[in-house]
């Protein structure tokens, strides 16, 4: 066994996202993980394999179709719990960002996925904005085959990075429309066994 105080130093966004998963939205399988929140399994076994190695998870077989579900340990409750917020760090993977704001949302937290969203809006709109005074300075460059691709791709990445900021300010909107009308309760409570339903 792993000790777990010093279980967070390789754990990203995916780890807690699968910790609050399982914790508070209920979801115990593999097929769960797929269905409600459209993780394929050969993509996130690493992330599984990573909590059940840190004592975070664990793995009981159920007799429903030798389906296997998971649990968090009290170490990973604990885990979930003390340091959720340290998966709240802008990246570039914009799916990264937004498993961060479901933790957020998950753990009871709906002002902190709020401040989160502003902040990453903040710095797409930012670096969108220099991409796109990059692009405007390879635009009046171009000469042959490798700076156009240079500059479509500067142009692209500007573009990416302005339609990123444009749906975080819309979620930004959402989420405070649901603070103000207090629609964010009983989002933060634990899932009730059984609620992993298939089919």
């Amino acid at each position: 066994m792993v000790d777990t105080e010093d279980t967070t130093n390789d754990l990203g966004a995916m780890e807690f996202f699968i910790l609050a998963l399982i914790d508070r939205a209920g979801l115990k399988s593999l097929y769960s993980f797929q269905k409600h929140a459209g993780l394929q399994p050969g993509g996130i076994r690493p992330a599984l394999q990573r909590l059940e190695q840190r004592n975070l998870i664990q793995r009981a077989e159920s007799s429903r179709r030798q389906r296997r579900d998971f649990s968090l340990t009290p170490s990973g409750r604990n885990l979930l719990r003390r340091a959720w917020k340290e998966c709240l760090m802008d990246s570039n993977d914009t799916e990264a960002v937004l498993r961060s704001i479901c933790v957020a949302l998950l753990v009871g937290r709906p002002d902190e996925a709020r401040y989160f969203a502003m902040s990453v809006r903040a710095n797409r709109i930012d670096s969108a904005h220099e991409k796109e005074l990059e692009a405007e300075h390879l635009n009046r460059t171009q000469s042959d085959p490798l700076s156009l691709y240079v500059w479509m791709r500067a142009l692209t990445e500007a573009r990416r990075r302005g339609a990123e900021g444009e749906a975080f300010e819309q979620l930004i909107l959402l989420l405070e429309r649901q603070l103000n009308n207090g629609t964010t309760t009983g989002w933060s409570e634990p899932a009730e066994a059984g609620s992993d339903q298939e089919g």
